[in-house]
């Protein structure tokens, strides 16, 4: 899933089409008659294209508010529906129901606020995230969004890290590699790098809306 106008390169939707299903977002028909004419244009495969349209508005990341999903008891797949709150955003959070409606799979509406690059696992009941988790939260502790975690998605074993660097989401730290096997790869940047500037700017711009003051690790 992703979303138009494009904030991939045309290339790499060329690439992806030749090998799956590319579901592109779009806010309109006419959105969508553009997005094939650049598609066209570009070289996609349209036999391999299909095109959602949704309230999309702002942050283009699908990683962000694009559906999490989930197999029942039966195993019938179905779409989790988590509250999805970003500046400029207020219609992404609407996307993975329309997606469902369209598919025709149930929808689990999960009461946690997130963002999908704030969610981080391994795919066997083990998930990261940081600790803007529990800001976006204020009204459930530690506890209870794991509980609330594990019942949807099957997470019993939730690690929290710290957002030092003010990220706010977990992709910007770290990876798993293997269900046993995880890469963190954040460092503070120091004043001979280029993301210096960038940093203490992020971080003074966040302090001064954000205030997270975390009492206990999530186990």
């Amino acid at each position: 899933m992703i979303s138009y106008p494009l904030y991939v390169p045309m290339e790499l939707v060329v690439e992806m089409a030749l090998d799956v299903e590319v579901l592109t977002v779009v806010q309109s028909e006419a959105g969508r008659t553009q997005a094939q004419r650049d598609y066209l244009e570009g070289g996609v495969d349209l036999d391999n294209c299909t095109f959602l349209i949704a309230p999309l508005e702002g942050d283009p990341y699908s990683r962000d508010w694009g559906p999490w999903f989930l197999f029942d008891g039966a195993d019938l797949p179905g779409v989790v529906d988590f509250v999805y709150e970003w500046p400029n955003s207020p219609g992404n959070d609407a996307i993975p129901t329309v997606y469902a409606q369209s598919e025709g799979l149930p929808v689990y509406d999960m009461d946690i606020v997130t963002a999908g690059g704030n969610y981080m696992t391994d795919g066997q009941g083990t998930a990261m995230a940081t600790d803007f988790l529990w800001y976006n939260n204020p009204d459930k502790t530690p506890g209870e969004i794991d509980a609330i975690l594990d019942e949807y998605l099957g997470i019993q074993s939730h690690h929290v890290l710290p957002d030092n660097f003010y990220y706010f989401h977990i992709d910007c730290y770290a990876k798993y590699l293997t269900p046993r096997s995880r890469s963190l790869t954040s460092r503070c940047s120091t004043s001979d790098t280029p993301r210096y500037g960038t940093d203490r700017r992020r971080a003074r711009d966040s302090r001064s809306r954000r205030r997270c003051t975390p009492t206990a690790a999530s186990p």
